[in-house]
């Protein structure tokens, strides 16, 4: 059986190819792998720009409604308003991906719901911040806490009760108007009561 002999020249050339090969892998390796943490970092950097901006913007709009009420001569806790907002942030983008729905819609129905009154309880047995009356029904467990009073949990069901109202209506205004209730009058015509309320806190909302 024959073999065949590669010259010791060619197998130091062979050598020197591979080695450099290797060294050129690892140089493109190496400016790949710092391009992409630059890449990361820049990311980061956008992402802590963009959250901090969400946090002062988020504190002013509560400062806003605080005042509002104030002038109103209602009392309403900076805090309770800012959580309620804080919570929006967080949840409203699980149900509502598409911006259907934005940050002042809510906040919006809140004022008509209870004027932020975290504890408030309707005459039907409507509970927190949103008012949930099937409360039982869109119980949710948020951090170890199932409670409708609790600000997280309310306006996550809050935003159920919606979604569920939205997949059967699909017209936002009729979705809205839902929330609190279908009424007819005698002629069989949708009462648009709660969307007067709806639109004239939403038109003070986009004042601030």
């Amino acid at each position: 059986m024959s073999h065949i002999v590669i010259p010791v020249k060619y197998h130091l050339k062979l050598k020197i190819a591979i080695h450099t090969m290797i060294f050129v892998i690892y140089i493109l390796g190496f400016f790949l792998y710092q391009s992409k943490v630059r890449e990361l970092k820049n990311i980061k950097h956008q992402k802590d720009t963009e959250f901090l901006t969400m946090q002062i913007n988020n504190t002013i709009l509560a400062g806003r409604i605080v005042d509002y009420y104030h002038g109103e001569n209602r009392i309403v806790k900076y805090r309770t308003v800012l959580e309620a907002i804080i919570a929006i942030d967080k949840y409203l983008p699980q149900f509502f991906k598409s911006g259907k729905y934005t940050k002042k819609d809510m906040l919006a129905i809140a004022m008509i719901e209870s004027d932020f009154g975290i504890h408030k309880d309707g005459a039907a047995g409507e509970k927190g911040l949103y008012q949930i009356l099937d409360w039982k029904t869109y119980s949710v467990t948020i951090d170890g806490i199932n409670d409708p009073y609790n600000i997280n949990c309310n306006t996550y069901m809050a935003l159920r009760v919606l979604k569920d109202k939205t997949n059967l209506h699909k017209d936002k205004k009729k979705s809205i108007i839902a929330y609190n209730g279908l009424i007819y009058d005698a002629e069989g015509d949708l009462s648009e009561r709660y969307w007067y309320k709806f639109k004239k806190c939403r038109d003070i909302l986009e004042n601030f």
